[in-house]
C-alpha cells in the first residue's frame, strides 16, 4: 500500500470516528491513554522514517549519494548524518522540507509534519544513541 492510500485511509476513518454519531449516548469520547501516547511521535517513527526515505541516500559506506556529498563538502567526519553530533532539530527539519543542494524537498504529503519531527529528535539523537542534551548512551 502506497503511504498516500495509507493516509487517505486514515483520514477517513478519524472523519467517521468524529462523526455526530459516533459516540453513543451517555458514553465519554475521551481518547484512551494508550491511543494518545501512540500519537507523540517516537524514535520507532523516526527510525522508519529515516530507513524509508533518507538510509538510501544518507547509510555510511560507498554508492550513497548525500554521504559522498557530505564528505565533499564537510569532510568525512560530518558525511554519516546519525554520527553527526552538531545538528539540531530545526535544522533537521528545514533542510528536509525544503531540500538543499542536491537533496529534494520532501512534501508533507510524503512526510506528515508529525513524521518530520520524529524523523528530526531520531537524527539528532544518532538513531538513539544520545539523548536530547548530546551525551552519547
Amino acid at each position: 500500500m502506497s503511504p498516500r492510500s495509507a493516509a487517505i485511509i486514515v483520514a477517513a476513518c478519524l472523519l467517521h470516528g468524529c462523526s455526530e454519531d459516533s459516540t453513543p449516548a451517555g458514553k465519554s469520547a475521551a481518547v484512551p491513554a494508550a491511543v494518545a501516547t501512540a500519537a507523540a511521535p517516537g524514535l520507532d517513527d523516526g527510525n522508519r522514517v529515516f530507513e524509508h526515505w533518507c538510509l538510501p541516500c544518507h547509510a555510511a559506506g560507498p554508492g550513497h549519494p548525500g554521504t559522498n556529498r557530505l564528505a565533499e563538502r564537510l569532510g568525512t567526519e560530518n558525511s554519516v548524518l546519525l554520527d553527526r553530533e552538531n545538528l539540531n532539530e530545526a535544522y533537521v527539519q528545514t533542510v528536509v522540507r525544503n531540500g538543499f543542494q542536491m537533496m529534494p524537498p520532501f512534501r508533507p504529503t510524503e512526510i506528515s509534519d508529525r513524521e518530520l519531527e520524529a524523523l528530526a529528535t531520531f537524527v539528532v539523537s544518532g538513531g538513539g544513541r544520545r539523548t536530547a542534551q548530546g551525551a552519547k548512551l
